[in-house]
């Protein structure tokens, strides 16, 4: 064996005694304070997962690269003063500085990628696929061996479909929406949605195409259905005799089914639908669809509108609230010309007084004079029989004269219900008083009547439905409401009329008995041969509340 000196390499210690001079002693403190204060911040750095300022420290693998930890003090040296020199490096095999987080990360979004379950896949610009995700293979059918590498021009059924996308992504850099016939593994080809990006690669590598393709079958199913059934709303709304339109929220047209008389759709699409009513409705109108919109209760309201012929037509609108989403964001309204049903009402409410009149007249005419000459009859009588001393005679001739004048007092109270001759003569005003006066004398019931703001003026056909419409209150009070007190208010003020009943009674049952329904029927109906407006609801402390509504020109005559 050869000595020690005789070895190939010598190795020599900062100990050895040859080595440790004081300049040595000060390399190795200094060396060992730096290699010490690297190591203890690249620690903290590899913990916290981060980059100390200053140090592209990432990650250390000194036994990957073949670097041995340092056991000998030069070693520590040489190491202790290449890190000072150079920065703490982090290397792996490729040579290549690579984060830890970047790998980690790089896992992560492949995962992402692969469990997407929108379909996701990567080509090259060639055309080649370079990666599929699981949604792509779910989606077409295919393996993953029967796409990635395949071209995926071949899977186009219209090939020029792929030039003009190509074009596209060359041109913008992304396409968003581009819509193709894809082929599906069982030789169908369905409708995707394509949305792609060209992604340069790094250090001149040929850029890549990333591709999202969304199957279009359940939309487009969708699509159709949605189509089918605009189509099938579109023929009922325009075979509908009525007029159906659509409000935003600031009372704006934006659908119309079919304009009225006089005006076309250009006329009235896009413009407030205030604009196209009379001034006189304006402010009414207006309330009732402001109620609509804040309450979502449905409304109801009536309006007139002059055709460029000059004939007046009545339209009767049902508003609702447009709900798409939940909230209220329109109104949608359905409006019917009413004009021939108002004429043949009042046709049948004028041939229904004239009735009543030809009643009246003969029983006030006829039966009452019948009566009242046989009242007259059985006095006379019962004068004789008192004379010829047949007393229980003259007392029953005498009971049967009384009760013949009273029978006549009925006739003639009766013909003055079914004809108020007095209202043509005397006005609403006298004819209303007459009304309360009757009611208190013939049925034990007290009734109140005041005249509040001047006596109004009406035309005939007013003031005969109005005395009617009161009439009916009052009889419903008495008959069906068991009242004993009526309150009857007509006032006039500001142009508008209005009639008001109020009684004690029982209320509106919550079943109407069809009498009483009826009743308030003909009231309605009797309002709107008018153009009034009446609303029957219970009073505020009990009863019921009959309130008729209805405007004045400036002379004091109402809107026939």
């Amino acid at each position: 064996m050869g000595s020690q000196d005789d070895s190939p390499v010598r190795r020599t210690t900062a100990f050895d005694g040859r080595l440790f001079t004081p300049v040595g002693a000060m390399i190795v403190v200094v060396a060992a304070v730096s290699c010490l204060s690297l190591f203890s911040q690249y620690r903290t750095a590899v913990r916290e997962n981060e980059v100390h300022p200053g140090y592209p420290v990432v990650e250390l693998e000194l036994a990957e690269v073949g670097v041995p930890f340092p056991r000998t003090g030069g070693t520590v040296v040489v190491v202790a003063l290449v890190l000072t020199v150079l920065g703490t490096v982090v290397v792996r095999r490729d040579g290549k500085p690579v984060p830890r987080r970047v790998e980690r990360d790089e896992a992560r979004f492949r995962r992402l990628f692969e469990d997407s379950p929108v379909p996701m896949f990567e080509s090259s610009i060639q055309g080649p696929l370079l990666a599929v995700n699981k949604a792509v293979l779910a989606l077409t059918g295919f393996s993953r061996d029967e796409l990635e590498g395949k071209d995926v021009r071949d899977f186009y059924q219209d090939s020029g479909e792929r030039e003009r996308f190509r074009s596209l992504l060359e041109a913008q850099g992304t396409v968003q929406d581009f819509r193709a016939q894809l082929k599906r593994a069982d030789g169908s080809y369905g409708t995707f949605s394509i949305s792609a990006a060209l992604v340069q690669a790094e250090e001149g590598g040929s850029p890549t195409i990333q591709t999202v393709a969304i199957d279009l079958a359940d939309q487009m199913e969708a699509e159709k259905s949605l189509r089918a059934s605009e189509g099938l709303l579109r023929a009922l709304t325009e075979a509908s005799p009525d007029h159906i339109l659509l409000l935003d929220h600031d009372l704006r047209v934006e659908y119309l089914s079919r304009p009225a008389p006089g005006f076309t759709l250009e006329d009235v699409l896009g413009t407030p639908i205030l604009d196209h009513l009379p001034d006189e409705d304006k402010d009414r109108v207006a309330r009732t669809l402001r109620a609509v919109l804040e309450t979502g209760k449905r409304g109801i309201y009536e309006t007139t509108h002059l055709a460029p012929d000059g004939e007046r037509h009545h339209f009767e609108t049902h508003v609702g609230p447009y709900r798409p989403e939940g909230e209220i964001t329109g109104l949608v309204l359905n409006s019917r010309d009413i004009s021939e049903m108002r004429r043949l009402q009042r046709q049948v409410l004028e041939v229904s007084e004239l009735e009543r009149q030809n009643a009246g007249e003969m029983l006030h005419d006829t039966v009452g004079q019948e009566v009242s000459g046989i009242a007259m009859l059985a006095s006379s009588l019962a004068q004789d029989l008192r004379k010829n001393g047949e007393t229980e005679q003259a007392h029953e001739a005498a009971r049967v004269g009384e009760m013949a004048e009273e029978a006549a007092l009925r006739v003639r109270e009766l013909a003055r219900g079914l004809f108020p001759v007095h209202l043509k003569e005397f006005g609403i005003d006298a004819s209303l008083e007459a009304l309360a006066r009757d009611l208190t004398g013939r049925e034990s019931v007290e009734c109140l009547y005041t005249l509040e703001g001047g006596d109004p003026e009406l035309d005939d056909e007013g003031a005969i439905q109005l005395y009617r419409i009161c009439q009916e209150a009052c009889r419903n009070a008495v008959r069906h409401a068991s009242a004993s007190s009526i309150s009857i208010t007509l006032r006039a003020m500001g142009g508008e009329l209005v009639l008001a009943v109020e009684d004690d009674g029982s209320g509106l049952p919550p079943d109407k008995e069809r009498g009483i329904g009826m009743g308030l029927s003909m009231m309605r109906h009797r309002a709107a041969t008018i153009g009034a407006s009446i609303e029957i609801t219970c009073g505020e402390s009990g009863g019921t509340r009959v309130i008729c509504r209805m405007e004045t020109t400036a002379g004091g005559r109402t809107h026939g």
